[in-house]
């Protein structure tokens, strides 16, 4: 089951420590929309940059995404252990 979590911020070190936490997870595609680019940002996620608001994000983020599933997250939210697994 592939799951894409969908995720805004102004700028991508506010989401540094959500991709991190996520990057360990199997068959998570991360999309981040954000503003402006401030640091280095992992490889495995799907950066789009883009001035817009939460809803234009949410709608940037689903045409993006290659799942069936999709979760939305703030960028200081983190899902519970094992919402993932199968």
């Amino acid at each position: 089951m592939c799951i894409s979590v969908v995720t805004r911020a102004l700028r991508t070190s506010e989401l540094l420590p959500l991709a991190s936490f996520l990057s360990s997870e199997k068959n998570v595609e991360i999309i981040a929309v954000c503003v402006e680019k401030d640091s280095k940002f992992p490889g495995d996620v799907s950066l789009i940059l883009e001035r817009s608001g939460r809803l234009r994000a949410k709608v940037t983020g689903v045409r993006a995404s290659h799942c069936d599933r999709i979760l939305f997250l703030d960028a200081d939210q983190f899902p519970e252990h094992g919402l993932f697994q199968e």
